[in-house]
């Protein structure tokens, strides 16, 4: 009798057990939806083209009050400020050319957009570059640079702005990393470190800041069809070309949209496709799981992706040394 008792209370009791860490999931990681047709200021940098230009566009499209974008080019800022203007009437956009590597300029870009508009809501550091280089063909110029441009481009916009993000209920402040900031791939050897600093630091940032409103998202965009990407194929060695096309091109469109709409959700993460699910929930770590679904899609699938990834690092190598057989069999030949 007692024996037939305890599968059921067995089930009863991991029933309840699955359901409280469902309601703890909850709890830990509700989402903060933000309303962006009520954004009276938001503020983008690196926004004269590419991602930027896009996540700038769609903002305006969604409702924004103001828009602040930042860059360095004048004119293709410029450019972009007519483009929205038309197409978006209601909102107001301005644009300051600076160069986000230096501390002081950005301050007072930050301050300037703040006194014109007031403290944004939103702001979405989107300046970036990448010059991919084998490791030995690349001058330590180009490391010191990535550093200047993709993290500490990002950390002096995040130091200007969070005084005044932190005067509202609810604001928000996204990072754009890269799936290179997610996985070392060759010829990345200046620009992935660059970008998984980032990780760190919104991890590190988001403990600091959340209890005041302030959330912190990092996308993580696969290679997508933009003018920098262009340029970064111009230095890129074969092998990166090679491992790049395997996961495709993404439409600026496409990848501004998804980054805008999980803002708005208050995800901590953007991740894109099924290799952005599968790099998203192996380097999740110990950072914040954006929605219930997730954490418990994170438990679930760590094994089995991981599994799958020690494919992908398999095939990578391969790629790697076969290309390297062949640039070698060239050399000899002539």
């Amino acid at each position: 009798m007692m024996a037939d008792m305890t599968t059921p209370m067995s089930v009863a009791v991991l029933t309840f057990l699955l359901s409280l860490l469902l309601v703890v999931c909850w709890a830990l990681t509700r989402p903060r939806p933000m309303q962006i047709s009520k954004v009276n200021h938001a503020l983008v940098t690196g926004g004269s083209q590419g991602i930027g230009a896009c996540v700038a566009s769609l903002l305006a499209a969604r409702g924004v009050s103001h828009l602040t974008i930042l860059s360095r080019d004048i004119s293709k800022l410029n450019a972009i400020k007519k483009e929205i203007s038309s197409a978006h009437p209601s909102c107001s956009v301005a644009v300051i050319s600076v160069d986000v590597t230096s501390a002081s300029a950005t301050e007072r870009a930050i301050n300037q957009a703040v006194e014109a508009n007031g403290p944004p809501e939103v702001v979405i550091c989107a300046a970036g570059g990448a010059m991919p280089k084998r490791f030995e063909d690349a001058p330590v110029e180009d490391f010191e640079r990535a550093i200047k441009l993709n993290y500490l481009g990002v950390v002096y916009v995040a130091k200007a702005v969070m005084p005044h993000l932190k005067t509202h209920k609810r604001s928000h402040i996204v990072f754009v990393s890269s799936m290179a900031g997610q996985v070392g791939i060759y010829g990345y050897t200046s620009y992935s470190p660059s970008k998984f600093a980032l990780r760190g630091f919104a991890e590190a940032l988001s403990m600091e800041v959340r209890h005041f409103g302030v959330h912190v998202t990092v996308a993580y965009p696969p290679d997508t069809d933009t003018p920098g990407l262009k340029n970064e194929r111009t230095t890129a060695p074969e092998e990166t070309v090679a491992l790049s096309e395997g996961s495709g091109m993404w439409s600026p469109q496409v990848v501004a949209k998804k980054l805008v709409d999980s803002m708005a959700r208050g995800h901590t993460a953007v991740n894109y496709g099924i290799d952005g699910l599968m790099l998203g929930t192996l380097t999740v770590g110990m950072g914040r799981a954006s929605t219930v679904l997730d954490a418990i899609k994170e438990v679930a699938l760590m094994g089995l992706l991981r599994a799958v990834a020690l494919g992908y690092v398999t095939s990578f190598y391969a790629t790697v040394a076969s290309m390297a057989r062949k640039r070698a069999k060239r050399t000899t030949e002539t």
